[in-house]
């Protein structure tokens, strides 16, 4: 083989290589701007939704904000009271 022969194939591997790594680079680079649409995306819908919440908060009249979060209260002291019948009857156990 002569020198020009070598030459031409290194550089058509050498070609082949770097398309293969911008292939590889440009795919990682549109995966990473793909999931950074779809977090903000998300993000956006989060904080729609918690203004849109809070603003018919503030539209509703005090009783029935006071009703909202009684039965919050009672659901998270509900949870509570499982919480402790549960550990309880673990130590009982063990």
């Amino acid at each position: 083989m002569s020198w020009k022969s070598n030459f031409i194939q290194f550089s058509m591997i050498r070609t082949e290589a770097t398309n293969d790594f911008l292939i590889s680079r440009r795919t990682i680079i549109q995966s990473i701007n793909n999931k950074w649409h779809n977090i903000k995306g998300s993000l956006n819908e989060f904080f729609a939704n918690r203004t849109s919440f809070s603003t018919s908060l503030f539209s509703i009249g005090a009783e029935q904000r006071k009703n909202l979060f009684f039965q919050k209260q009672l659901l998270d002291m509900s949870c509570q009271w499982k919480n402790k019948i549960i550990s309880s009857a673990f130590l009982s156990i063990y």
